[in-house]
């Protein structure tokens, strides 16, 4: 954990002096308040990061913590995300989002076609996003390259069909709400974003847990 919460700290101090601008997110929050912080999402952002730690403390012999290590980042990185809406934020978030399915997909799979494509994958959108590439279409990357490991995932039982479809549930409500964010009751927009963030946190940590248990039967045979 101390490596994670050492990152952390990291991102936080490089965004001490962090120029604040008017520009508001892509995301409703933002748009239905009409400010630049957002303040649910960044609350529920740094609410993510107790699953991983919660994880982490039970210290089971023989597992791999990466993955954990990596989300606490990515709770960090986006509570920072929503609160400053940077460049160099957005990367914190974003970048953390694609480490942690591309070190999923290293620890889960064998074949050499899947780790390929994986490492191509993860690749092709850190450039994009390092070249400017904004968030919603970003979303769009990620959702992709996501399914495309879930559906791996599943199809070699890695992950179970249940989660997945759980995952893919939570989704499909974030993106909802994004997407109709003004044509929809207040209560909802507002909430889709910040009840992800909780949801996606807890669903990640039990795909850590199915790869894990994998890992270990796979080299107990």
């Amino acid at each position: 954990m101390k490596n994670g919460l050492l990152v952390c700290a990291a991102m936080i101090l490089v965004t001490v002096n962090t120029t604040h601008n008017n520009i508001h997110h892509e995301f409703c929050e933002s748009n239905l308040w009409d400010h630049r912080i957002e303040i649910l999402n960044v609350v529920t952002s740094v609410g993510m990061v107790y699953f991983p730690i919660q994880s982490i403390l039970k210290h089971e012999k023989s597992r791999n913590y990466l993955p954990e290590e990596i989300l606490i980042v990515v709770g960090i990185g986006s509570a920072l995300y929503h609160y400053h809406n940077s460049f160099i934020t957005a990367l914190f978030d974003e970048l953390g989002m694609l480490l942690f399915v591309a070190t999923l997909g290293h620890m889960a799979f064998t074949n050499k076609f899947i780790r390929i494509t994986n490492i191509a994958i993860f690749t092709c959108a850190v450039i994009l996003k390092l070249g400017g590439m904004s968030s919603i279409n970003f979303s769009l990357i990620f959702a992709i390259y996501a399914i495309y490991i879930g559906m791996c995932s599943v199809l070699n039982k890695i992950m179970s069909f249940g989660l997945a479809l759980k995952l893919l549930t939570i989704s499909l409500i974030r993106q909802i709400t994004e997407d109709h964010c003004l044509s929809i009751p207040v209560f909802f927009s507002l909430l889709g974003h910040p009840i992800w963030h909780l949801f996606i946190a807890k669903f990640a940590v039990d795909i850590a847990d199915q790869v894990n248990t994998h890992r270990l039967h796979t080299n107990k045979n």
